[in-house]
């Protein structure tokens, strides 16, 4: 799982560290799993709440497309990468999001590489 920590859910600061995801062209059905953990190292509660993942065009800001995560568990939440999603090569940027009724805690900067596949032939 990648683990994501959130400094401070009261500003909405929250922090990302860890390497970029990779992705070969084309690929789907992997899953995304992510921690996400609030400034004392605990896991953050993100029940009813709603994970969503926003990425954007490679080098742009036009967003690309936005998937729900499944929440798992306390601070735990997946996504399965569905068909079409990661197409085209380069570098996005992401942002997750957990959406309540009354706030939103965001989680920006989030790296995603997607490497051009290889010929078949």
């Amino acid at each position: 799982m990648t683990d994501i920590t959130v400094l401070d859910t009261a500003l909405q600061v929250p922090k990302y560290e860890g390497a970029p995801w990779v992705f070969v062209q084309g690929d789907y059905g992997g899953t995304i799993e992510l921690d996400i953990y609030d400034a004392d190292g605990d896991s953050l509660d993100i029940t009813g709440g709603t994970p969503i993942l926003r990425v954007t065009s490679p080098g742009g800001t036009v967003l690309t497309w936005a998937g729900t995560f499944t929440v798992t568990g306390t601070g735990e939440c997946e996504y399965v990468v569905k068909s079409g999603v990661f197409n085209t090569a380069g570098n996005y940027l992401a942002e997750l999001a957990v959406v309540y009724s009354d706030k939103t805690i965001r989680i920006t900067g989030i790296p995603i590489k997607v490497e051009a596949a290889l010929p078949t032939s």
